[in-house]
């Protein structure tokens, strides 16, 4: 599950757990991560793609996150959640943005990230590096 060398641990390069599996712990990976079986943990990654025959119990922090199975997590999608017909997602989430197909179920405490405040971050910007006004020659 994961790479190791000399005592660090970093993430794998995708995982896929297959439909006749379970498995539990904590998952850090980078590419896809594609859960056909059963999970009960914490995933931190990039991409997520439950399977139909996929289920997850426990954390998610991913990118972005296409769930066909079941879930019941506490789930942060910085990106695009994308429920389809099949799927099945209860919890606490917290999306960037959120597409939910007829027949689809999304359950539990959900919210929308805020849209990142690109004028907030200049003004913020201008305030520690004032411009001068005047540029006075020598």
């Amino acid at each position: 599950m994961f790479s190791k060398n000399n005592n660090e641990v970093r993430p794998v390069d995708g995982f896929f757990l297959n439909q006749n599996s379970r498995l539990s712990g904590d998952l850090n990976a980078v590419g896809l991560i594609r859960i056909a079986g059963e999970y009960e943990g914490v995933i931190n990654g990039e991409q997520l793609l439950v399977e139909e025959t996929g289920s997850v119990k426990g954390k998610i922090n991913v990118a972005k996150a296409t769930i066909k199975g079941n879930v019941r997590a506490e789930l942060k999608c910085t990106g695009e959640l994308n429920i389809s017909n099949t799927g099945d997602l209860e919890g606490s989430i917290t999306y960037g943005k959120l597409i939910v197909a007829l027949g689809g179920r999304c359950e539990g405490t959900i919210q929308e990230l805020p849209e990142p405040k690109i004028g907030h971050v200049v003004s913020s910007l201008d305030a520690m590096f004032p411009r001068k006004a005047e540029i006075q020659a020598g």
